[in-house]
């Protein structure tokens, strides 16, 4: 250990240290090459090298495992890795994916991190779109294949709700997870898009959504998940699904395109979000069950009955040798795979807080992603001795009073702002409407005229021809006035919304001062009545031995 860094229990970094020296070797652990590039790496995209830093998270997983990239170009090995990590497997070729697939049904625990949208990490591929071109000082060239990503889910025995891409119908566009909760009031919420999940208890819904009975979670008091995607059982799969962290109540899905189309608008974002589905939503699980197939049960079923006749007939002990692990073989494949819907959850900057917490001043960050990702990777390699450890952490009192009421204001102005955004929307419709009505007039009138035309009745040209420029012309006019419309409705939507938002801060500031002021007030109080009465009591004894005829 080269230091102890502020946040991270020295326990915990005292026991790994001692462990993982007493031990002599270590486990393997594999992290396979996509285009998340994990280990770092070079990237031609956009026509200029440049290099990508290896994953501080990678450096975290060397105190403890030996940690090798693995090729997937080839067949992955199920036997030389205690747990093998794949970050955002949609971006591999078919060739690439298929291999990944054949080795977790052939056994290998796995940790799958797969989005729908990258925000936070650069120049990975969103699960629905395309490669990057590969650029380079030659040019670029056509964005290599992906892999087709549904059959790794297929294998796994899940479902992710969304479609195909419009532009591509081999691609599949994931929904996008968002949910109405903001923990952070001291930061200001309309900066930031509900798609960024906190997962508490705290969250309208959310008692259980960070499992307490799964090892990997219990303990666990907050988790980020930036713009994650969502994960259901597939209805005929014999695997068993165990949900490791789901969002509360107060959450739905955006379709991928809305959300690419309004990310900056974050107003109109919340619009299109709609209505919770008041229901949790699966973001983690652990999926686990035999990968045998029926045919693989099948000779497990007749190297059995083979081995019972040959018991019987004494026939060559190393016929039934080889049948006895023909069928051991078949009935040892156990799927064992972490799946989460996010890989931004793992950037460097996670890791920094987790160890600098005090570098904010302001604000106190609670999200343990950190453990949680290593919690997965310690649970499929067979080692769960360090995760106790690291569910240890200071528990500091908050000022929930304030709290409360300060939650109460923000919902307030979220609710106010979202019916605002409505309305907008609701004028905008309206305006576009009127357009297409006058619009369709002129449309109607130079089809009419073509109509005739093709007919062979009697149309001048100049005639169609002034029909033609009418429609354009009109057409403009009517887009100006649909902009300036705009425009107006737009500066009164923020002049309204900076309107609600001041006054919940003067309703959040009134709430702050009201305690200040009391903890002002109240504190001397005690220590003055006590002083007062000390004060009387010696008065009234030193009055005691004092003849009446002396005192005034």
């Amino acid at each position: 250990v080269p230091f102890f860094d502020y946040g991270i229990s020295v326990e915990y970094e005292l026991v790994r240290s001692i462990v993982t020296v007493s031990e002599g070797t270590r486990q393997k652990l594999g992290v396979v090459r996509t285009d998340a590039q994990l280990m770092g790496g070079f990237s031609f995209a956009g026509g200029m090298p440049q290099q990508i830093p290896r994953n501080e998270l990678i450096t975290e997983l060397e105190k403890q495992f030996d940690v090798e990239e693995v090729d997937p170009t080839s067949p992955i090995p199920t036997d030389t890795y205690a747990a093998i990590l794949v970050a955002q497997p949609s971006s591999l070729g078919p060739a690439e994916l298929n291999n990944v697939v054949e080795a977790i049904k052939a056994g290998q625990p796995t940790a799958i991190f797969e989005d729908p949208f990258p925000s936070l990490m650069q120049n990975v591929p969103a699960t629905g779109a395309e490669k990057q071109s590969p650029g380079g000082m030659f040019g670029g060239g056509q964005p290599a294949p992906k892999g087709d990503i549904r059959e790794l889910w297929k294998a796994i025995g899940i479902e992710v709700p969304g479609k195909r891409a419009d532009f591509n119908p081999s691609l599949y566009e994931p929904e996008v997870v968002w949910q109405d909760y903001w923990p952070y009031r001291k930061l200001d919420e309309e900066r930031f898009p509900n798609t960024w999940v906190f997962v508490r208890e705290e969250a309208p819904g959310g008692v259980g959504s960070i499992s307490p009975e799964h090892q990997v979670t219990s303990g666990l008091d907050e988790v980020l998940f930036p713009v994650p995607g969502v994960i259901k059982p597939a209805p005929n799969s014999a695997f068993e699904f165990a949900p490791l962290v789901t969002t509360g109540t107060a959450a739905g899905t955006v379709g991928y395109d809305q959300y690419r189309e309004n990310q900056r608008d974050l107003a109109r974002l919340r619009f299109k979000e709609g209505e919770p589905d008041g229901k949790p939503l699966v973001l983690a699980a652990q999926i686990t069950g035999s990968t045998a197939s029926d045919s693989d049960e099948k000779e497990a079923s007749d190297a059995d009955s083979t081995e019972s006749e040959e018991d019987g007939s004494g026939t060559d002990d190393k016929a039934k040798d080889a049948d006895d692990s023909n069928a051991d073989e078949a009935k040892s494949k156990q799927l064992n795979v972490i799946y989460v819907a996010d890989i931004d959850l793992m950037i460097d900057a996670f890791l920094r807080i987790r160890a600098r917490p005090d570098e904010e001043d302001e604000i106190q960050w609670q999200f343990e992603n950190v453990t949680f990702l290593l919690n997965i990777v310690d649970e499929l390699a067979g080692d769960d001795k360090y995760i106790p450890i690291r569910k240890r952490k200071p528990r500091h009192s908050t000022l929930r009073t304030v709290e409360a009421a300060i939650n109460e204001a923000r919902e307030n102005e979220s609710a106010q702002s979202f019916e605002f955004q409505r309305n907008f929307d609701e004028e905008i419709k309206k305006a576009q409407a009127e357009n297409d009505k006058i619009i369709e007039k002129f449309q109607k009138r130079r089809e009419d005229l073509e109509k005739k035309q093709r007919s062979g009745g009697n149309v001048s040209l100049t005639e169609l021809q002034q029909a033609i420029q009418e429609l354009a012309e009109q057409n403009a006019l009517l887009q100006r006035k649909l902009e300036i419309k705009r425009e107006q409705l737009e500066r009164d939507r923020d002049v309204e919304i900076q309107r609600i938002r001041r006054e919940a801060d003067l309703d959040i500031q009134k709430t702050q001062n009201m305690y200040k002021l009391w903890a002002v007030i109240v504190p001397p109080i005690p220590p003055f009545l006590v002083g007062l009465v000390v004060f009387v009591v010696r008065r009234l004894r030193e009055r005691e031995g004092i003849s009446k005829a002396r005192l005034r």
